[in-house]
C-alpha cells in the first residue's frame, strides 16, 4: 500500500463539493468529519481537509447495532467515529465494510470493537492479510464477498457487490435498495481526475455502468460530499476519454512524457482536480495495462 500518494488523494479531493440538496447535520460530528443525512438512520461522516480521517465513513444505524462503511484513515479518526455513534445512537459497531484495500479507508480499522464482523472482496482481503504480521485483532476481513451478498437487518435490505474492477482489482460498494442510496468508495469522485495508480481503466468505465443501471438517487464517494448519477456518468466518460486519448497516443509511439506534453482535457474536465498531482500516474497506468493486454 503507497501511504503517500494515497494520503496526497485523500487530502485533495477532501473537498469536493456535491448534492446541493443534502445537507450537513449540526447535531452529528467530530473534529475530522461533517455528518450528513442521507435517509432514516442513514448517514455518511464526511472527511474533512487535511484531517485524520482521510476518507468518508458510510453509517447506518440499526435497531441494535451499525454498520459502517470504510473505516476512515487513523485510528483517533475510527475511534471519534465510534464515540459520536455511542453518545447519539447508544448501538455498538457489529458490521464493518471495506470498500477497497487502500490504507485511507482501512486504516482506522484498530479503532473499532474486536469482536465485529469486517467485510471486504477477496483480493483487498489478500492485500490487508499482507501487512497485518502476528497481528490479528481487526486486521484481516472475517469475510469475504467475491461478488454479492445480502444482509437483511432491522427490516432493511443491503447488499454488498463487487460490480467489476476499477479503482482496484477488489472494490466494493454498499447498496441500500429501498433508499436507493449507493456507497462507492473510491470507484467515483467529484469533479476530481482520480487516482488510478492500482486502476484497471479499460474495465473501469463499465464499472461504473453497472452503478448507473442500479439507478441510485444518491451516490457517496471515498471522499468528497454525496452526488448523484449526472456526476458518476461524467466520471465514467473521462474515464473512457483520458484512456482512449492516451493509448492511441501510446499506439503512434508516443512516451509517457511526450503523452504529457500534448494531452490537453477539454471541458468540463479541464477544470477538474487532480491534475498536476495524479495525471502522470494514470497515464503511466493506462500504458501499463494496454501493455499487459498486448503480452497477453
Amino acid at each position: 500500500m503507497r501511504i503517500f500518494p494515497l494520503a496526497l488523494f485523500a487530502a485533495c479531493v477532501a473537498c469536493t463539493g456535491g448534492a446541493d440538496a443534502i445537507k450537513p447535520d449540526p447535531r452529528l460530528g467530530e473534529p475530522d468529519t461533517t455528518w450528513q443525512a442521507l435517509g432514516d438512520d442513514l448517514y455518511v461522516a464526511i472527511a474533512r481537509a487535511g484531517g485524520k480521517a482521510g476518507s468518508n465513513a458510510g453509517v447506518v444505524v440499526l435497531p441494535s447495532e451499525v454498520l459502517v462503511f470504510d473505516a476512515h484513515f487513523k485510528v483517533e479518526a475510527a475511534e471519534a467515529l465510534g464515540r459520536e455513534l455511542q453518545k447519539h445512537f447508544n448501538r455498538p459497531v457489529r458490521w464493518l465494510v471495506f470498500s477497497h484495500h487502500h490504507v485511507d479507508h482501512t486504516g482506522g480499522r484498530f479503532g473499532f470493537p474486536h469482536d465485529i464482523e469486517i467485510v471486504a472482496h477477496p483480493n483487498a482481503a489478500a492485500r490487508l492479510k499482507a501487512v497485518c504480521g502476528a497481528s490479528t485483532k481487526n486486521c484481516q476481513p472475517t469475510r469475504t464477498v467475491p461478488n454479492r451478498f445480502m444482509l437483511v437487518m432491522g427490516g432493511r435490505e443491503f447488499q454488498i457487490l463487487h460490480l467489476g474492477r476499477g479503482h482496484t482489482d477488489g472494490d466494493l460498494v454498499l447498496w441500500m435498495p429501498k433508499e436507493r442510496v449507493l456507497f462507492a468508495g473510491d470507484l467515483f469522485v467529484r469533479d476530481h481526475i482520480g487516482y488510478w495508480g492500482d486502476g484497471f481503466p479499460r474495465e473501469w468505465s463499465k464499472t461504473l455502468d453497472r452503478v448507473l443501471e442500479l439507478e441510485p438517487r444518491v451516490v457517496v464517494p471515498g471522499h468528497g460530499v454525496p452526488s448523484d448519477s449526472r456526476d458518476v456518468a461524467r466520471f465514467r466518460d473521462f474515464i473512457q476519454f483520458l484512456t482512449g486519448a492516451v493509448e492511441r497516443a501510446a499506439a503512434q509511439g508516443q512516451t509517457v512524457e511526450q503523452i504529457l506534453s500534448t494531452l490537453k482535457l477539454p471541458p468540463p474536465y479541464s477544470f477538474w482536480r487532480g491534475q498536476e498531482m495524479f495525471m502522470e500516474r494514470n497515464v503511466r497506468r493506462v500504458i501499463t495495462e494496454r501493455s499487459s493486454h498486448k503480452s497477453n
